[in-house]
């Protein structure tokens, strides 16, 4: 059975590094402080929130209910500049939480690991100090550390105070390496010092030794280093050289007197304790730079990544199929269009379908076929992207805005039957709303024997159906319908949409306005030049109207076609999510799912809650700020068009929008996407939780 290691400061560089390169040997539970990462079969808590909560008290009653054989202490305030202006904040958690949290382990006979520091010696110090060395700080930061490793042995005589300097994988990127990076890849210069001098070691290393000191059971002061004694520059300057960055960006300076706090200008400490007892050599500071930045992409993508809102997949087979396109010689125009576009129209149920270089492109061209003209309005829904409306501005038309039904998020029935002008309204684009089609029977009733096109805004349903069971996108009720393939949608396409249809005339209408307004079949008005002995000249075509380059290329439409393979597993994937969330949300009184009756009919693109912000007392922004501590990222789908500036300037307003307003104000998306795992779910609903409780 694996031992179990409790660790407080998990937020840092050192913290989240331990956790992952320990994670296979030790069952791990963090402490949650302000930031929290999501780690695959890690445990946290968060029982020690600040100072009040750090209590010798409290931090007996909830180790013993952990029950950690070991307990790894990483919390510190490092910037030694802040330590000596604010000595007194950082006094605890630099000086005297060592010594609370080694008395503690102590009575629960509890392995208790010091992580201290390298500051802790003169001016004069210019050799590496051994492990026994007199100690004599130069700076608050340094005299604190000094004063808590005196605490922990005269508390816990069985601990271990590791004295290091580190580089790592760092969540915040403000490391001293990631400075000199940054610096070097913007074109920046950085000053660095030739005569101050440490002994870094990676922290895939410092990990090791400190697993290889636990199993010798090692007690005592012990120096974590490498071999090499380097300056400042130096250092930038190997970094620079394995990464190809200019090192004439690396400009040499002396330590100068310009720092609050003073420095120790050679920080270097001895390894030799270390290498006689764990009886093995040290990687090179060379090898393991090397090592750093050869993993270095991966594992920070792996647990410094952020957990959206939405997110595309992409497999093999996706990547196959645009290889394809790159090697066939046809990028623009080729067979991946029609194929796709006839996949499109098979999976949907229509005659037609037309694919766009993006939705709003889609709409657009749709609009304009139909005849919406400055002499005519669209009717749509405020809670929407700003495409929905904006392909109608485009059009000259004039737009009006109706309301919402709050629990369906789509166009109310009882306020369309009011707002529509059967003299004036020309198309009605119902928005299907985070996947769920609106009631598009009903509406389509609401229209009959008019002279009002329907088309559907269904950018966020591929896949959804209408309670009738039909697809949506088969225009069962209107005229056409629009999909996206933004990334963030159903399925992708980078950028990229759809239009469905079964009217052919609207079809070839679609097709000429796609791409300029020129057709090159059917009946051509130059008829002199379009034929030769009443055959087609194989190279004419002609303009008939002014249409735009809305085309779609042939890459994308290859990944379109590789990505409608797999839909049916997006959407039940998706469908789960939703059944997940629903089930931890059920009779909560905070929190409340929106579209919960309708996941089997939706695509469930979107997950929106409903969210009491004054009962718990923290704004959305707030709220939105704290999951992102949690490196969580929620979204508000959508600001209510009247409030746009650009439309607000056009006279709208949110009168007679009730509904909608009230939704924006209260409403949140929570991450949903194929790549979501039952694990970082779980970590979305107990972060969520913490903040509600």
């Amino acid at each position: 059975m694996k031992k179990k290691i409790f660790l407080f400061g998990a937020s840092g560089t050192l913290g989240t590094n331990l956790i992952y390169f320990l994670k296979k040997d030790y069952d791990i539970i963090f402490n949650v402080h302000k930031k929290k990462y999501f780690f695959n079969n890690i445990s946290y808590c968060n029982y020690f929130k600040n100072e009040k909560s750090i209590s010798e008290k409290n931090l007996f009653e909830k180790l013993s209910l952990l029950k950690p054989d070991i307990l790894i202490n990483c919390a510190a305030n490092t910037d030694l500049d802040y330590c000596e202006k604010y000595k007194n904040t950082t006094k605890f958690v630099n000086q005297n939480l060592p010594g609370l949290l080694s008395n503690v382990c102590k009575k629960l006979s509890i392995k208790f690991i010091h992580v201290s520091t390298d500051h802790l010696y003169g001016k004069l110090c210019s050799f590496k100090k051994k492990e026994n060395f007199p100690t004599n700080p130069i700076n608050v930061y340094g005299l604190q550390k000094r004063i808590s490793e005196k605490k922990v042995f005269k508390n816990n005589k069985n601990s271990i105070i590791i004295r290091t300097n580190f580089f790592g994988y760092s969540p915040d990127k403000k490391q001293f390496l990631d400075t000199i990076i940054s610096n070097g890849k913007n074109l920046e210069k950085s000053i660095l010092y030739t005569d101050y001098f440490f002994t870094p070691i990676s922290t895939k290393y410092l990990s090791k030794f400190i697993h290889l000191l636990i199993k010798l059971d090692f007690k005592g002061v012990i120096n974590v280093v490498s071999d090499e004694t380097i300056s400042k520059y130096d250092f930038a300057n190997k970094v620079y050289r394995l990464l190809n960055l200019d090192t004439s960006l690396l400009i040499k300076s002396k330590i100068k007197n310009i720092h609050r706090a003073k420095r120790c200008k050679d920080l270097s400490l001895s390894n030799m304790k270390l290498k006689k007892i764990i009886n093995s050599k040290i990687p090179s500071l060379d090898f393991q730079l090397a090592n750093f930045f050869k993993e270095k992409k991966l594992i920070e993508q792996k647990f410094f990544s952020k957990i959206p809102y939405g997110k595309h997949s992409i497999n093999k087979n996706d990547i196959k199929s645009v290889s394809v396109v790159l090697k066939s010689g046809s990028l623009t125009q080729g067979k991946f269009i029609s194929e796709t576009e006839n996949k499109i129209a098979n999976y949907v149920g229509s005659k037609y379908a037309v694919l766009t270089s993006s939705a709003t492109a889609g709409l657009h061209i749709t609009y304009k076929a139909l005849g919406l003209n400055q002499n005519n309005t669209l009717i749509t829904s405020p809670i929407t992207f700003v495409s929905t409306a904006n392909a109608g501005i485009y059009c000259n038309s004039n737009i009006s805005f109706c309301d919402i039904d709050s629990d369906t998020i789509s166009i109310s029935l009882k306020a369309l039957e009011k707002k529509i002008d059967f003299r004036k309204t020309k198309i009605l684009s119902p928005v299907h709303m985070g996947g769920l089609a609106a009631n598009m029977k009903e509406i389509h009733k609401l229209t009959y024997k008019s002279n009002i096109e329907i088309v559907e805004d269904a950018s966020h349903a591929l896949g959804s159906k209408y309670e009738c069971g039909a697809k949506v996108g088969s225009c069962k009720y209107s005229k056409a319908s629009v999909f996206s393939f933004h990334p963030v949608k159903i399925i992708a396409s980078g950028e990229g949409g759809v239009v469905t249809t079964n009217d052919k005339n609207l079809y070839e209408k679609i097709l000429s306005l796609r791409s300029h307004g020129i057709i090159s079949k059917g009946n051509m008005i130059n008829s002199k030049i379009a034929y030769t002995n009443k055959k087609k000249n194989i190279w004419y075509y002609e303009m008939q109207s002014l249409g735009f380059h809305y085309r779609q290329t042939e890459i994308h439409a290859a990944l379109l076609n590789s990505q409608l393979d797999r839909i049916d597993s997006f959407i039940s994937k998706r469908q789960r999510i939703s059944n997940e969330y629903d089930k931890f949300f059920k009779n909560n009184k905070v929190i409340r799912p929106l579209q919960k009756k309708y996941r089997n009919l939706s695509s469930n693109h979107l997950y929106v809650v409903n969210i009491d912000f004054k009962k718990i007392n923290i704004n959305r922004n707030q709220f939105m700020k704290q999951l992102r501590m949690k490196n969580i990222i929620t979204q508000v789908h959508y600001i209510p068009l009247p409030f746009h500036p650009f439309y607000k300037n056009l006279g709208y307003t949110m009168k007679g929008l009730d509904s909608s307003k009230e939704y924006y104000e209260n409403c949140l998306s929570l991450p949903i996407y194929y790549e979501l795992t039952k694990e970082k779910q779980k970590y979305v609903i107990d972060s969520i939780q913490e903040l509600i409780s």
